[in-house]
């Protein structure tokens, strides 16, 4: 209920850190691996990665070739299925669903606004200790004068359709010079 602190850090290629400032929570993910936790106890994750943020705007690789190779990938390990691709819509924007048809229950998907491409909805099924649970996340709001094309300002993040999460880009720094320990993955 009451605002809490968060540090967004994206290095390129496919690094991202995010950091709570009340319960000292960290997650990174460093081309593919991640860890989360506390800062001086971060546990390897297993498993595809849980958030494609970083993968999907900034991915690796030296030739376009090679970035989207590195995008499939990522998206294939997640569950997705690139042969089914159809049309949504979020709000106003039309996007390319791939993995399933919208709202298709357990069809793991990446949303895709139909004119710039970039991501503005992942859906994830996960066994949790026995029970599925659907993973929502939703990026909205690029083109911001704050975030530029590049950076959604507001993150949305769901579990079981509920609300966990709500960010709001308040404030960005480019081009600073970030140590790699901040995207160890232990």
């Amino acid at each position: 209920p009451q605002p809490v602190e968060e540090r967004l850090y994206i290095k390129n290629p496919e690094r991202l850190r995010l950091q709570r400032s009340v319960d000292q929570e960290v997650y990174v993910e460093k081309y593919g691996l991640w860890a989360s936790g506390h800062e001086k106890a971060l546990q390897r994750g297993s498993g595809p990665l849980p958030e494609l943020l970083a993968t999907l705007l900034f991915p690796g690789g030296k030739t376009p070739e090679e970035s989207l190779e590195r995008i499939v990938t990522q998206v294939k390990a997640a569950g997705v299925d690139l042969t089914v691709v159809s049309y949504g819509r979020m709000g106003e924007t039309v996007a390319y669903v791939i993995g399933g048809k919208p709202e298709e229950p357990g069809k793991n998907q990446i949303w895709l606004a139909k004119d710039s491409l970039l991501p503005i909805r992942t859906l994830f099924y996960r066994e949790v200790q026995g029970q599925q649970v659907r993973f929502e996340a939703q990026y909205t709001e690029y083109s911001t004068p704050m975030t530029a094309d590049w950076l959604p300002q507001v993150m949305r993040y769901y579990e079981n359709g509920e609300l966990v999460r709500d960010a709001e880009v308040v404030r960005v720094q480019i081009n600073q010079d970030l140590p790699e320990s901040l995207f160890d993955v232990r």
